[in-house]
């Protein structure tokens, strides 16, 4: 399966189309409902088109899914600043990388949070337990906690600021149609820095 879905060229234009669109029909419906043709018809293209790239609708999806947990885990990896030992600057990289590839794919964030898709995953096994791998990296990797002030509990400051920041992104998604572009961003970028200063101000030593 992987062998195939590296040989498709993501920047061929009718391929990108399929890729948003495909994001688009099955974020927005559960597998069952979504279909092909909603499909071509959100990207503006032949069904010949799509069923020269995908055979059918369960090879598209699988594809959606190892097409987003590679970019993500690709696009990590290159850009993580793993010098920088402070876990709220740590934090706010992540955050700054998924809003960069949202910026391309702007569905792709709900379609990773779709139940669909966490419960067919076992089928990319290796490729979600890589993610999940590089998320543990991410968030313990040559970080220094000793600027925390004493008393508080680690791992549940850091639950808190992962869940806390991921609650904030996927609210906004969810309120302006996953259009995080242009002014959008800026606005994001503003809430996201606000809740990042509340817990320097609130958790860090002065």
């Amino acid at each position: 399966m992987y062998k195939k879905f590296e040989n498709i060229d993501v920047n061929n234009e009718k391929v990108k189309k399929i890729i948003n669109a495909s994001f688009e029909v099955f974020s927005n419906n559960n597998y069952e409902k979504a279909s092909t043709n909603m499909i071509v018809k959100k990207a503006d293209i032949s069904r010949g088109v799509l069923y020269y790239y995908f055979k059918d609708k369960e090879e598209l999806y699988n594809f959606l899914i190892y097409f987003s947990y590679k970019s993500n885990i690709e696009a990590l990896n290159k850009n993580i600043d793993w010098t920088d030992s402070d876990f709220l600057n740590r934090v706010k990289q992540t955050l700054n990388i998924k809003k960069d590839i949202m910026t391309e794919f702007q569905h792709m964030p709900m379609f990773m949070t779709n139940n669909d898709v966490k419960a067919r995953g076992f089928k990319l096994k290796n490729m979600c337990e890589g993610y999940k791998l590089l998320k543990d990296r991410i968030f313990e990797e040559n970080i220094d906690f000793s600027n925390l002030k004493d008393g508080v509990d680690l791992e549940m400051f850091k639950k808190i600021v992962v869940s806390s920041l991921k609650g904030e992104l996927n609210d906004y998604i969810e309120k302006n149609g996953n259009n995080i572009i242009g002014d959008d961003i800026a606005k994001l970028n503003i809430l996201l820095d606000k809740q990042l200063d509340f817990f320097r101000n609130h958790f860090y030593k002065s």
